[in-house]
C-alpha cells in the first residue's frame, strides 16, 4: 500500500524507476480509480484518508467523533458511547494516524494524547484504547485489500 501511497504524492515519485512490465507504468490515476472503484464503507474511505495524510491533529479528533458512530452500530459489546470511550477512540486514531514511527504506546503517552493523567489511562482507557486501535487496523487492512483488489484487476 505504501508504494501505492507514493504514487499519489508527486513530490516524492520517481516515475522512471517504477517498473510496469508489459503493462506500462502504474500512475495516480490507477491508483486513484481503484480507491474509487473499491467500494469502501465511509468508515474505510475516512481511514484511508487519514493514513494518507489528508488531516491535521485537529481534524483527527473531529472526525473520530463522526466515526463513533460506524463502530458503535457494529459492535455493541463494546461501550464507546461514554466519554472513556469517545476519549479512548481519539486516542487510537491519533496514536494511527498522527504519532511518528518511534512512538512507544505507553501510559504518560497516551495521557498526554487524552490531557488525562497516566494513572487515569492505565486504569479506564489502556485495554479499550487496543480493542478500538486493533478493529481499526483491522478495517483499514480490509480497505487496503480491496484497493490492492481492484489495482490487480
Amino acid at each position: 500500500m505504501e508504494k501505492y501511497l507514493r504514487l499519489l504524492n508527486p513530490k516524492t515519485t520517481n516515475f522512471d524507476a517504477i517498473g510496469g512490465g508489459n503493462f506500462g507504468a502504474l500512475t495516480r490515476e490507477d491508483v486513484l480509480l481503484a480507491i474509487s472503484y473499491a467500494r469502501l464503507s465511509t468508515a474505510q474511505d475516512t481511514l484511508i484518508k487519514c493514513l494518507m495524510g489528508h488531516f491535521t491533529i485537529e481534524e483527527i479528533e473531529r472526525v473520530s467523533c463522526t466515526l463513533i458512530s460506524a463502530y458503535t452500530l457494529r459492535d455493541p459489546e463494546i461501550s464507546i458511547n461514554d466519554h472513556n470511550g469517545i476519549l479512548a477512540f481519539k486516542v487510537a486514531m491519533l496514536e494511527l494516524f498522527a504519532c511518528s514511527s518511534n512512538y512507544k504506546p505507553t501510559y504518560r503517552n497516551r495521557a498526554a494524547l487524552a490531557g488525562k493523567s497516566h494513572m487515569y489511562v492505565k486504569r479506564s482507557l489502556d485495554h479499550l484504547i487496543d480493542d478500538l486501535k486493533s478493529q481499526l487496523k483491522k478495517d483499514l487492512e480490509q480497505a487496503v485489500k480491496r484497493i490492492s483488489n481492484q489495482i490487480r484487476s
